[in-house]
């Protein structure tokens, strides 16, 4: 078990984390575009609410770069890597090192934020990634070269959730 959290930045770091149950988060992520910002303001009057068990307080958590934590578990590759964490996704990734780890798919929440959108797809199209997948809090990208080195079929674009509706075209 790992206790910490990745770090958005090229070094070891730490965050000052709110302790609030479920919706616990970085506090600097805490800002009005993020999830976890609006789901407090609806809870914070709701004493007892279920969600909002914590202690209420913050604590400050270190931070470690994702190739870091690899290296200790000796991998150098990963298959499916799903990363949440409401706001600091485009800075971890801009500080992963896709030469010394290999990604065949990335799972990134967005929550529907153009800015955050092209924040992440900005950096993971620079580094040979296609996104191939998208719903309204989500997109899903993979590495060609993971795919073409194990003699796999790249994911073919499936029909996409877009407001509801399914649509044959990937709309980048």
């Amino acid at each position: 078990v790992f206790n910490g959290c990745l770090s958005s930045t090229p070094g070891v770091s730490s965050v000052h984390f709110a302790l609030r149950g479920i919706w616990s988060a970085a506090d600097e992520h805490l800002t009005r575009d993020s999830d976890a910002y609006w789901r407090l303001q609806v809870l914070r009057n709701m004493t007892g609410h279920p969600a909002m068990r914590g202690s209420g307080g913050f604590a400050n958590v270190q931070c470690f770069p994702i190739n870091t934590l690899l290296r200790t578990l000796g991998r150098s590759v990963v298959d499916f890597w799903v990363l949440d964490t409401e706001g600091s996704e485009a800075d971890i990734f801009a500080h992963t090192d896709f030469e010394a780890v290999e990604f065949g798919v990335l799972a990134v929440e967005h929550n529907g934020l153009p800015g955050r959108k092209s924040e992440v797809a900005e950096v993971l199209l620079r580094r040979g990634f296609e996104r191939v997948a998208r719903d309204y809090r989500d997109d899903l990208y993979a590495s060609p070269a993971y795919f073409a080195t194990r003699g796999l079929p790249f994911p073919a674009c499936p029909p996409v959730c877009v407001d509801g509706m399914f649509s044959e075209k990937l709309e980048l």
